[in-house]
């Protein structure tokens, strides 16, 4: 449906609820890419995802528009991905933010990301290559909290984090 928003000439809200999302379910494919055997493999594809949204938004014409909904979903994705981004080596955690980094690049986004007005924190930080304080952010407390309190407490935040991605 993200690609055919260019093409939409009005969106009408109605009250009746037609779709329910349940991220917990097992199956899913968010899941499934999250799954600690996979190693952050869900992370590629959604950047992917990204790039040919952005791509046809400017063949429409309307990317710049569309800036600041796609560099939500950007910055959802770097969140919801970001727990199993934990488990790998620190070579493969700087090649994911230098994809990310590529694709600000690619569409002339760095410098929007980088600026004060620029609501994007986390992206901010990787735009500007401070790669400590996002590894301290979406790592980092992981790490600590699994250490001192154990496996549910990190389960608990990688569901509220999937959570306020998948809000946005």
């Amino acid at each position: 449906n993200n690609l055919l928003q260019p093409y939409v000439k009005r969106i009408v809200k109605i009250p009746d609820c037609l779709y329910i999302y349940r991220p917990t379910r097992p199956d899913s494919l968010v899941n499934v890419y999250k799954a600690p055997d996979k190693k952050g493999s869900g992370f590629y594809p959604a950047l992917e995802r990204i790039d040919l949204i952005a791509a046809a938004y400017r063949d429409q014409g309307c990317l710049e528009k569309a800036r600041i909904t796609v560099l939500n979903w950007l910055n959802g994705s770097i969140q919801l991905f970001s727990s199993n981004l934990l488990n790998q080596t620190a070579a493969e955690k700087k090649k994911a933010l230098d994809a990310v980094r590529a694709l600000l690049d690619k569409y002339e986004w760095r410098e929007f990301v980088k600026s004060p007005e620029s609501p994007f924190r986390l992206l901010r930080h990787i735009a500007k290559g401070n790669d400590f304080r996002v590894r301290c952010a979406l790592f980092g407390i992981y790490r600590v909290l699994h250490s001192r309190l154990g496996t549910k407490l990190v389960d608990l935040c990688t569901r509220i984090i999937n959570l306020r991605g998948s809000a946005r």
